[in-house]
Parts: structure tokens; C-alpha cells; sequence
């Protein structure tokens, strides 16, 4: 194998056989040469070392076996960010990329506070901070492993941000904008994807209710003392029926769903008028 075309070629058939995303070797070339995923098509012809061959088939392997390919290289992107991310975070999902745009698109304010309940690795409050470097945003989660995660990738990215331990909304007061991507799979979800199962934080995908809306229950309920203008939530593209009979129990009134690029109903924004 004399350079990287070859392992390219090679992971590819591989791929195949074990019917996983073959274009995962952009990923793992863009690592190891240092140099952005849409450039690495270029050094393809370059030479490469017996050291980098070893780690990039021991990585390759691992990968086949079933782990995921952020937490193999201890980073993923998220609005054109780089985060830090390990197996106590869920690993951030590009759809999320548009609940922050659905947030930019509508707050132009020069200063607001938000809160971001579940904050996981801290990706949508950090990529919102990003943009809107004036407003005040926290980021809450109940696990201290995973506000770890978010403080580091704060430290990273030099972006002041402050993570608090609190069960969802409890240790925040008021705020002008909540927005959450909570748990929400069912327990018994036939849908999720084996490898999604088997290295993502459980208590960062599943809720103990049956209907996958116990997050978004307990959060309504907590907005109900709190003073806040809008609220912005992702949820699975089946649960629109069943959040609109949670918003009426809660006599939330104003309201808008709208879809992810896919055309799946993905988001709600509240209104508290």
C-alpha cells in the first residue's frame, strides 16, 4: 500500500462488506494529515508512512467493528465548529444544524439571554454564541460528565458560555429563549440504529415513558414558572400528533412546527403570549 489512494480503495471494499458508510475514509485521512475533509482528495498520490498505515488501519478496524467514527477521532463539526466529543455526550447530528438556524433566523437582537437545556457536549449553545457573541447563554444538564464536555469545548473554542448542573430548567430563573434537544426516543424504539444503541449515551437518547415525551413534559411544566419569550424544541418526526395533545394539556396555544430538509416534522416553537 503505497499511498493513500490504496487505503482510500481498500476501506472502501471493505466498507461494503460490512455494510458501513464507506465515506468514512475522508474522515480519518482528513485526521491523520491534518488538513480539512474537502481537501484530502488531493494528497491522495502522497505517500505514507508505515506509522500512519498501522493507526489508520487499527482506527479502520475498530470503526468496522461497530464504534462510531466521532468517538474513535474524539471530535466531530457542528456549524462549522469543532467539538470535543466522547461517550458520555451524543454526538451532535446535522439536522440539529437547523433548530440553530430556525433560532438565528428569528432572534436578530443584539442582546438576549437562552437557556440550552441538555446542553450534552454544549454544541447548540455554543454554535449559537458563535453568532451572537452579545447574548447571554447557559447551558444546562443533570450530568456533570457531559457538562465536562461543554466546558472544554468553551475553553477550545474561546467562547463564554456558562454550564450549570440542574435538572433540566431548575436552577434557571428567566430567560428570553429556551432551546432543547431532549431525549425523546421510546424505550422500545424498533427504529434505532444498532450502532446509535451501542455507543451513544442511553440517558442522552431515551426517555422512560413510552411515548418518548417525558423531557418534553417536564420542561413545559417548568416553563410554566418561568418568564420567557420563545421556546425552541427537536423531537422525532413521529411525536407531532402526541406534542400537540401535550401543548393543549399544558394550554400552550401559540405555537409553529415546522419540517427538516428530509420534509420530516422535526421542530416546535412556542410562543408564551
Amino acid at each position: 500500500m503505497a499511498n493513500y489512494r490504496a487505503f482510500k480503495e481498500h476501506f472502501i471494499e471493505k466498507a461494503k462488506l460490512c455494510k458501513k458508510d464507506a465515506n468514512v475514509w475522508k474522515l480519518l485521512l482528513a485526521d491523520t494529515l491534518g488538513c480539512p475533509y474537502d481537501k484530502v482528495i488531493l494528497k491522495l498520490d502522497q505517500q505514507i508512512s508505515e506509522w500512519q498505515l498501522e493507526w489508520l488501519e487499527i482506527l479502520s478496524e475498530r470503526y468496522f467493528q461497530g464504534e462510531a467514527i466521532q468517538y474513535l477521532l474524539g471530535y466531530c463539526y457542528f456549524y462549522g465548529l469543532k467539538f470535543h466529543v466522547n461517550p458520555k455526550v451524543l454526538i451532535p447530528r446535522f439536522v440539529t444544524e437547523e433548530l440553530v438556524a430556525w433560532v438565528l433566523e428569528d432572534n436578530k437582537e443584539d442582546r438576549l439571554s437562552l437557556v440550552d437545556v441538555g446542553t450534552g457536549s454544549g454544541n447548540i449553545a455554543l454554535a449559537l454564541k458563535s453568532q451572537r457573541p452579545n447574548w447571554e447563554i447557559k447551558g444546562t444538564d443533570v450530568y456533570s460528565e457531559a457538562l465536562e464536555v461543554a466546558k472544554l469545548n468553551a475553553r477550545f473554542l474561546s467562547l463564554d458560555v456558562t454550564f450549570l448542573e440542574s435538572d433540566f430548567l431548575s436552577a434557571i430563573a428567566k430567560m428570553d429563549i429556551v432551546v432543547s434537544n431532549p431525549p425523546y426516543i421510546a424505550p422500545n424504539d424498533p427504529e434505532v440504529d444498532l450502532e446509535v444503541l451501542n455507543n451513544e449515551p442511553r440517558q442522552a437518547l431515551f426517555t422512560e415513558d413510552e411515548k418518548g415525551l417525558a423531557s418534553y413534559e417536564r420542561i413545559f411544566q417548568q416553563l410554566k414558572s418561568r418568564p420567557f419569550k420563545l421556546a425552541y424544541f427537536e423531537f422525532g418526526y413521529r411525536q407531532k400528533a402526541d406534542l400537540e395533545q401535550l401543548l393543549a394539556t399544558f394550554s400552550y396555544k401559540h405555537y409553529e412546527f415546522r419540517k427538516d430538509i428530509t420534509g420530516k416534522d422535526r421542530f416546535l416553537k412556542i410562543y408564551n403570549t
